[in-house]
C-alpha cells in the first residue's frame, strides 16, 4: 500500500490498523497531511506511548535494495549535487536495522574509489554494515559556508530514509582530508555518531591549535580511534609542513590536550609510517564499530559555528542569537599580560556558539552562547516523568513542575531526526527571557 501523498479521512482512520497510520505518517512528505494523520492517531485509544514506541521499530518504511554497489544523487537546497556510493550487505533485509559506516575520501579522491578501501578494512565483516561514501562532500569544516553547513545532516538523514539504519550505530571514518573531515564530524555533529575513526588526519579546525582546548570536550562521550604515521608531516592540503610538522605534530598536540582534559581519545601513532599506508589495528577498529550511541548523556559541552551543528542529545539550539560568525579569520588582541593562546581562546569564544547541559536528578541546567531559543527533548531514561522537574537556563529558572509526555511529540521528533532508536515524548521550548512551554 502506498501512502505517499494520500490523506486518509478520519472515519476510515478509526478502522485502519495503527501501524498503517504510523507508516502513512512517516512516508508522507506533506506537512499538512502528516498533521491530519497525527490528529487521527491521537484520537486512538490504542495509541499509547508504549504501543507506539514498540510499533516504530517494526514499521515497513524502507524498500528492498539490491545487494552490492549502487549510488544515488543527493541534491542540496543550494543546487549542489553529490553522488553517494553505497554498499549493501548481501542479505539485506529492509525489516532489520543495520549499522552504517560513512566513508570520506581524501583530497582529489572519489566515493567509488574510497568505498573499496573502507570495505577492505571491514574484510569478512563487510556484510554486517551498510557503507556509504559521498563524492565532493561539502559543509563538514568549521570554515564551511552557512549554506553548506547543513549538508552533513541532510546526507545522514537521507541515508536513514533510503536504508534501514540503526541510528544508535552510525560511524564515520576517512583518510587524509577525509581523516580531518571525520574528526570535524565528531566535533561538530557529535550526537549523530556512535564512533569515529580518522586515518592520516587530525583536528584541523582552521582556527589554530588553541581550538583543541575549546572543541575537544565536544567529543568527551564519543569513542574515537585516531590513527596516523609518525612520519606524516603534511598539512591539511597535503603539502609538507616543516613548521608545525603537519598531521604528526597536530596529533601530538591533540594527544597532549586530550590527556590534560581527561578526554579518552584512543590515539595510535604508527612508527615508520608516513602519509600513506595507514591502517587501524583491526581489534581497535572493530571495537569502535561495535559501540552504541548513549541515550542518557547527562552532562556535556558543545561548541559550534552554525545552527545545523547546534545539538547534543537532549539539547538543541532552536534559534540563533544574531547571525553566525561570517568571517573566515579573526584578529587576536592581547589584554594586559595575557599570552597569545589565552587571547586566542577568548576570541574564539566570542565568535562561536555553545550549548552545555547538565541533568542532576530532576534538575536540568542549561548554559548557552548565541542562542535566542532552545529545545529540550526528554525521555524517561533522563528524568522521572512522574515527578516535578526544574529547568534553569543561565541560572534563571524557566520551568518548574511536571511535564506531559505525548505521542504527538514523540512522532514529530522522530520524523525530524528520522531516528527510531531514541525516542523523545517531551519537548520544552524556551525563548530567551520567557518561561518554557511544552510543544
Amino acid at each position: 500500500m502506498c501512502w505517499i501523498g494520500v490523506v486518509v479521512h478520519t472515519p476510515v482512520m478509526a478502522e485502519t490498523p495503527l501501524s498503517d497510520l504510523l507508516t502513512a505518517y512517516f512516508r508522507n512528505p506533506d506537512a499538512k497531511e502528516r498533521t491530519h494523520l497525527l490528529n487521527a492517531i491521537e484520537l486512538r485509544k490504542d495509541a499509547t506511548l508504549p504501543v507506539v514506541g514498540d510499533l516504530l521499530a517494526t514499521l515497513p518504511l524502507w524498500d528492498a535494495k539490491p545487494a552490492g554497489m549502487s549510488s544515488f544523487e543527493l541534491e542540496t537546497p543550494r543546487g549542489h549535487s553529490t553522488t553517494v556510493h553505497v554498499h549493501v550487505p548481501h542479505d539485506y533485509d529492509p525489516g532489520k536495522a543495520y549499522p552504517l559506516l560513512l566513508a570520506l575520501h581524501g583530497q582529489g579522491g572519489r566515493g567509488e574509489g574510497y568505498i573499496r578501501f573502507a570495505l577492505a578494512l571491514l574484510g569478512a565483516r563487510m556484510h554486517e554494515y551498510i557503507v556509504a561514501a559521498p563524492t565532493d562532500y561539502k559543509g563538514w569544516w568549521v570554515g564551511s559556508t552557512l549554506a553548506e553547513s547543513g549538508d552533513p545532516v541532510l546526507l545522514l538523514r537521507r541515508l536513514k530514509q533510503l536504508y534501514h539504519v540503526d541510528s544508535d550505530r552510525v560511524y564515520v571514518s576517512g583518510y587524509s582530508m577525509g581523516g580531518h573531515t571525520s574528526f570535524l564530524a565528531a566535533v561538530l555533529h557529535t550526537d549523530q555518531f556512535a564512533g569515529v575513526v580518522p586515518l592520516a588526519g587530525s583536528l584541523m579546525t582552521q582556527l589554530g591549535w588553541e581550538a583543541a582546548e575549546l572543541m575537544l570536550p565536544n567529543v568527551r562521550h564519543l569513542p574515537m580511534l585516531v590513527v596516523w604515521g609518525d612520519g606524516d608531516i603534511h598539512d591539511a592540503t597535503g603539502k609538507v609542513d616543516q613548521v608545525g610538522k603537519g598531521i604528526h605534530g597536530s596529533n601530538l598536540h591533540v594527544r597532549g590536550v586530550s590527556k590534560r582534559l581527561d578526554i579518552g581519545l584512543d590515539m595510535v601513532e604508527l612508527k615508520g609510517v608516513g602519509h600513506h599506508g595507514v591502517k587501524p589495528p583491526p581489534e581497535k577498529f572493530f571495537d569502535v564499530l561495535q559501540r552504541r550511541r548513549p541515550h542518557a548523556v547527562r552532562n556535556f559541552d558543545h561548541w559550534f559555528r552554525y545552527p545545523s551543528q547546534g545539538r547534543m542529545c537532549w539539547l538543541r539550539q532552536a534559534e540563533y542569537q544574531g547571525p553566525p560568525w561570517a568571517g573566515k579569520h579573526f584578529v587576536v588582541r592581547l589584554k594586559g599580560d595575557e599570552d597569545y593562546s589565552a587571547a586566542a581562546l577568548r576570541t574564539m569564544k566570542t565568535r562561536l556558539a555553545y550549548v552545555g547541559g547538565e541533568i542532576d536528578g530532576q534538575t536540568i541546567r542549561v548554559t548557552t552562547r548565541k542562542c535566542k531559543s532552545i529545545d529540550i527533548v526528554l525521555h524517561e531514561g533522563l528524568i522521572d516523568f512522574g515527578q516535578d522537574i526544574s529547568v534553569t537556563w543561565k541560572g534563571n529558572e524557566v520551568f518548574n513542575g511536571k511535564v506531559t509526555p505525548s505521542v504527538r511529540t514523540m512522532l514529530e521528533v522522530a520524523y525530524e531526526d528520522w531516528d527510531f532508536q531514541r525516542l523523545f515524548p517531551v519537548r520544552l521550548h524556551v525563548k530567551r527571557g520567557q518561561p518554557a512551554v511544552e510543544r
